[in-house]
């Protein structure tokens, strides 16, 4: 609480330098301090520091630099929340492996000790306070604290927390970078943010988004193939065995989020990059949405309508519904689904500001047509409705900011 004070204060002077130092040094504590507590949280002040460098967008306000900075601090301080932790490494050691450092061997007895050791021979030891539950008080009911995935759970929730605000971090400087470069066309005196250095650093930031996505989905994977104890029948066995399978899934999806959002991260840099230094960084699945995304980022009206329509072919056979893990769904294919859904969100929020009215309908009818077209048995999540409404908001903010710039006798307020 006291170094989300000190820095929300310090964020209102707009002192960016002494307050990301205070949030690296909170970060370097953070075995001693925590990562959050209740509303404070080192997420929240690490947003809202990017998002005021971000908010002034100029061409040489030495931001760029800041925010370079930024990042490589995260990395020196973050330690072991830079990266995803491998499974065996969070599993709880077995109590037998767990060697007692004041364990020492029995030495020999002396003649003193088989002495007074002979009086107490063939005596047995009663206890009294003998009551069948172990501890100085009984312990009614199940706590679900103790189990093994409840332990594996507190491990990685704040580390997968750390990665979603990192993944956010970068989203934020990718669009900052964009839109600088976009300013560079009404003010072509100043000086360029993508020089050099920010382009090694991007190029970094992309190839550390994807290790983060490939060892995100071996650790849901390994999450996925974890056996819980079965239950023995009774019913606080079964209580226990349900707390525990709603932790697993609980775990699974925080996974999948944090995937998401890297991937989201990652489409966002490369849109950053220049065509001809993002092509060797991309895949076979990004060669067709790069161009589209980079179109969104800088603007480029007549780049995404070009676009456009091969990347709608592309998709247009995927399957949009998924069938949750805890109906038997598959994990991978909830990933591939979720994922999909991400990008024609941010597209079905983008597309209606840059006037492509008729890009949006396109879209949002092959997201209908996708979700009618392969359904999966049992129980299905379908997001239409979400989709619908981003599509339907985005559409009317647009139309009624353009409605300013309207000309028309008809809306000529001196000749009504």
């Amino acid at each position: 609480k006291a170094y989300a004070l000190t820095v929300d204060a310090l964020l209102q002077k707009q002192d960016h330098v002494a307050a990301i130092g205070l949030i690296m040094q909170w970060l370097s504590q953070v075995d001693q301090t925590g990562l959050e507590s209740g509303p404070y949280s080192i997420h929240s002040v690490l947003l809202q520091w990017m998002r005021q460098l971000t908010a002034n967008i100029k061409s040489g306000s030495g931001n760029g630099q800041s925010i370079r900075k930024m990042f490589d601090y995260l990395e020196a301080n973050a330690a072991d929340y830079w990266s995803v932790p491998h499974f065996d490494s969070v599993l709880p050691v077995p109590e037998k492996a767990i060697e007692d450092p004041f364990d020492m061997d029995p030495a020999e007895p002396d003649e003193e000790d088989e002495l007074f050791g002979a009086a107490y021979e063939d005596v047995t030891f009663r206890d009294s306070a003998d009551d069948g539950v172990q501890g100085e008080m009984m312990d009614s009911g199940y706590s679900p604290n103790n189990s093994e995935i409840e332990s594996i759970n507190r491990l990685l929730e704040p580390r997968l927390k750390f990665l979603n605000t990192l993944s956010q971090l970068w989203q934020l400087s990718a669009a900052y970078f964009a839109e600088t470069e976009l300013s560079l066309v009404t003010h072509p005196e100043a000086e360029t943010e993508f020089d050099t250095e920010t382009r090694e650093s991007i190029e970094g930031w992309i190839q550390h988004t994807e290790n983060l996505q490939q060892e995100l989905v071996v650790l849901l994977n390994s999450i996925w193939s974890y056996q819980l104890p079965k239950p023995s029948g009774d019913h606080d066995s079964n209580i226990e065995y349900d707390l525990q399978l709603q932790t697993k899934f609980y775990l699974m999806h925080a996974i999948i989020i944090t995937t998401v959002n890297c991937r989201s991260a990652r489409l966002m840099l490369l849109a950053t990059l220049p065509e001809s230094e993002a092509e060797k960084e991309l895949s076979e699945n990004e060669r067709l949405l790069v161009p589209v995304y980079r179109g969104v980022l800088t603007r480029d009206i007549e780049l995404v309508r070009k676009e456009f329509p091969a990347f709608l072919s592309n998709i247009a056979e995927t399957p949009l519904l998924y069938t949750p893990i805890d109906q038997g769904g598959r994990p991978n294919t909830v990933l591939k689904v979720r994922s999909l859904q991400m990008i024609l969100r941010f597209l079905l929020t983008q597309l209606p500001g840059l006037g492509l009215l008729r890009e949006t309908w396109q879209l949002l009818k092959t997201a209908y047509r996708m979700e009618r077209s392969a359904r999966p048995e049992g129980i299905a999540v379908s997001e239409f409705d979400r989709l619908f409404r981003t599509a339907l908001k985005s559409s009317l903010v647009a139309i009624i900011a353009s409605s300013r710039d309207w000309e028309s006798e008809q809306l000529d307020d001196e000749k009504l």
